[in-house]
């Protein structure tokens, strides 16, 4: 996955659709995707392109490019680190020019991502150097180029099928920017006038959606999505029931 885009990883859950279509145990007009965090990206790329899908749900994901999820994402990582602002700010700006050169990979935008960097590794906050890239041959620059300004909301607008976003409300102070997303997600999906679609928030749970007391994912969260599924795909077909 180092070296190929979120289409190749689209095409990739698409053949697993068809294997499943053309599996004779299989409904072929029942199979969905499912993505969780990256793959909640993935998932509805995946399924605009294609009629087979029947269903997309998305768990855990930003409904926002993997640039603004990342930004997000260390911005919640240092705040939780205890930093101050002013640390905070630093490191941000760092990563800003890091976005920058990944975005156009051009040598200006290299020598002040690099000047930075230097200055970042000789200064109170050199730790946090250690997770940016030092080197123009580390494979994160291709990769970021490929997929990071790659907004998932368009394609999200054309499904035009059974869609379901799940977030953990504690996610906002992680991983995932679930304000903007679920505010995305209704002005897309419309929730609120196609019943075919839904964006429910878990409150008290994080990006991976586990209850505190198990360590395991919440059964309020898997009755919550296979009912849902179910529901979607007209419940149970009682001549696959196994007993």
């Amino acid at each position: 996955w180092h070296t190929t885009d979120l289409a190749g990883l689209g095409a990739d859950a698409l053949a697993g659709v068809d294997l499943l279509r053309n599996d004779p145990r299989v409904d072929s007009t029942r199979v969905g995707l499912v993505g969780l965090s990256q793959g909640g990206v993935v998932a509805p790329l995946a399924a605009a392109g294609s009629h087979d899908v029947a269903f997309v749900v998305s768990v855990s994901s930003g409904a926002v490019t993997l640039f603004t999820a990342m930004r997000h994402e260390l911005q919640q990582d240092l705040k939780r680190a205890g930093l101050p602002d002013d640390g905070i700010a630093s490191i941000t700006a760092v990563a800003e020019l890091a976005l920058s050169y990944a975005r156009d990979l051009d040598d200006s935008s290299w020598t002040r991502y690099s000047a930075a960097l230097t200055e970042l590794k000789n200064g109170s906050y050199a730790a946090a150097s250690e997770g940016l890239p030092a080197s123009r041959d580390d494979w994160h620059w291709n990769w970021w180029h490929m997929v990071g300004d790659v907004d998932p909301l368009p394609a999200w607008e054309a499904l035009h099928r059974p869609a379901l976003a799940i977030f953990g409300e504690l996610d906002e102070a992680d991983n995932v920017p679930v304000e903007k997303s679920v505010t995305r997600l209704n002005s897309a999906l419309k929730p609120e006038k196609n019943p075919r679609c839904a964006i429910r928030v878990f409150p008290g749970l994080g990006h991976t959606l586990a209850d505190p007391e198990r360590g395991w994912v919440s059964t309020k969260v898997l009755s919550y999505m296979t009912d849902w599924m179910l529901h979607t795909v007209g419940g149970l077909d009682p001549s696959m029931a196994s007993d």
